[in-house]
């Protein structure tokens, strides 16, 4: 739990709440297309289908977002590889990073493959031997939710995708914003 100092008890001002991280249990494997919408790739299990990622992106845009860096360990050799995810602000990123490290080892089971552990080992040789491998996805998207504790993590292994995102994620909102405006204009006829 962050301190508060002096200054901000005296104006009443409260620490950021801290929001742990729940185990992963569906993360889904994304690409960017060239119009900047999300491609999910096909992950075979009903709980991917039912529109829960929607429902967690819009959470995330409720708060503030955080965009930070966190490494993880490859398995072939122990290279250091940068992980770079978009969350909510004030979501426990260190913690976050040990499940990250897991997944990278291939010790963290989830509804369905991530296949975040070979790209993770691609980004380790191609960093290493300049051979140019990349993954085959560009983002993972962890939604998993327990209860009312959810993350809302939205991952990569290239800073630039992450940068990328961000904008690519208010192109959605402006989308969204345009539907409700047009649902609503529709319901309510001036």
């Amino acid at each position: 739990m962050p301190k508060t100092s002096r200054l901000a008890r005296f104006f009443g001002l409260k620490p950021p709440k801290v929001i742990s991280p729940v185990t992963p249990w569906l993360i889904q494997r994304c690409k960017l297309d060239e119009s900047g919408r999300f491609k999910y790739d096909y992950m075979g299990s009903s709980e991917f289908e039912v529109g829960d990622q929607a429902e967690a992106l819009k959470r995330l845009f409720t708060g503030q977002i955080a965009m930070v860096e966190v490494s993880v360990q490859a398995n072939n050799g122990g290279a250091i590889v940068p992980v770079f995810l978009l969350t909510q602000s004030g979501f426990d990123a260190s913690a976050y990073q040990s499940h990250l490290q897991r997944l990278a080892d291939g010790k963290l089971h989830l509804q369905e493959p991530a296949r975040f552990n070979n790209a993770v080992d691609w980004e380790a040789t191609r960093f290493e031997s300049r051979s140019g491998r990349v993954s085959a996805y560009d983002i993972w998207f962890d939604f998993t939710k327990y209860d009312e504790e959810q993350n809302i993590v939205l991952f990569t292994l290239d800073e630039s995708k992450r940068a990328d995102l961000l904008a690519r994620l208010k192109v959605v909102t402006d989308i969204w914003a345009k539907n409700s405006a047009t649902e609503q204009k529709h319901q309510h006829p001036t």
